[in-house]
C-alpha cells in the first residue's frame, strides 16, 4: 500500500532486479509506469528497500537484538538526516526498521567491498561527511531525542552469545577503510582533517590533544561488531580482513 502511494504503482508495475543479503537485506526494484514518465524524479523508478535480513530464513527471530538497530537507522533518516549538511541518498520512506531509498547504482555510485582498502585521499572526503553529521548533532541531549537509547551495548552482548557457535577456536581466526600501513602513516593527518572540518561545519574548535585521542581510541570499540559477526550476516573473508585492520589499530 505504501509503495502504491509513493510510486503510483496503480499506473505501472514493479519488478525485483536483485537481492543482497549481508547484515541487512537490500532488495532492488525497477518501477515502470504505463505513461512512461518518471516526472523528473518525483516518482520512484529505481529503488532499494533496506531492512532486517540475512541469509537465514528469520534473522530477527535468531538475533532479536537487531530489531532496535534497524529501527535506529530508519529513525535517523526521518528525525536526524534533514539537519546535517551532508550528502545522503534520496529517501522516500523510512519506518519500522525499513528504509526505501533511490538505488544509487543508477546514480553512478559504487559500494566498496570491505576486502578492498581505500587511498588516504578518499578517506578524507568521508571524514568531512562524518564531521558534518557530528557538527549538526553536537550537544544533542536525550531529553530532546528520547528514542536514542544506548543500543550498541545490547548489540555486542547479543552477538557475543552467538560467537562460540559461529567462530570456533579449531577452525576460526580469533581499522577499517585504510590498510594497516596507510592508517599508521596517515592517522594523525586524518584526525586533524576531521577536526578542521568539524569546526568549518559549525562544530566546536578542537585540537588533537590527549582527550581527543582518548575519545578516538574509544571509537574502536565499534570494531567488536565485526569480530563477533556471524557468517549469516557477513562472509568470514570480510570479517577476517576488517578484524585485522581494527585489531592493529587498537
Amino acid at each position: 500500500m505504501w509503495m502504491a502511494a509513493y510510486a503510483d504503482t496503480k499506473s505501472g508495475r514493479s519488478s525485483r532486479q536483485r537481492l543482497i543479503h549481508t547484515t541487512a537485506s537490500k532488495l532492488f526494484f525497477t518501477i515502470r509506469y504505463e505513461d512512461g514518465i518518471a516526472k523528473g524524479g518525483s516518482r520512484l523508478t529505481y529503488i532499494c528497500i533496506k531492512g532486517g535480513g540475512g541469509t537465514i530464513p528469520d534473522p530477527l527471530a535468531v538475533y532479536p537484538f537487531l530489531t532496535r538497530i534497524y529501527q535506529r537507522e530508519s529513525d535517523f533518516f526521518t528525525k536526524i538526516a534533514p539537519k546535517p549538511r551532508m550528502k545522503l541518498p534520496k529517501v522516500w520512506w523510512a519506518d519500522h526498521g525499513v528504509v526505501v531509498m533511490n538505488d544509487l547504482t543508477y546514480k553512478g555510485y559504487e559500494f566498496t567491498d570491505p576486502l578492498q582498502t581505500w587511498p588516504a585521499e578518499r578517506v578524507l572526503v568521508v571524514v568531512e561527511q562524518l564531521a558534518a553529521l557530528h557538527a549538526a548533532t553536537w550537544g544533542m541531549r536525550s531529553e530532546g531525542y528520547p528514542w536514542i537509547t544506548p543500543a550498541y551495548e545490547q548489540l555486542i552482548l547479543g552477538l557475543m552469545q552467538t560467537y562460540d557457535a559461529e567462530i570456533r577456536a579449531d577452525d576460526g581466526t580469533p581499522s577499517s577503510a585504510l590498510s594497516v600501513e596507510d592508517r599508521r602513516a596517515h592517522e594523525n593527518d586524518t584526525i586533524d582533517h576531521y577536526l578542521k572540518s568539524l569546526a568549518e561545519f559549525g562544530g566546536p574548535t578542537m585540537e588533537r590533544d590527549e582527550e581527543v585521542m582518548a575519545e578516538y581510541a574509544h571509537s574502536f570499540m565499534s570494531s567488536f561488531s565485526w569480530v563477533v559477526a556471524p557468517s549469516s550476516m557477513q562472509t568470514m573473508e570480510r570479517v577476517h580482513a576488517m578484524t585485522k585492520r581494527y585489531m592493529a589499530a587498537i
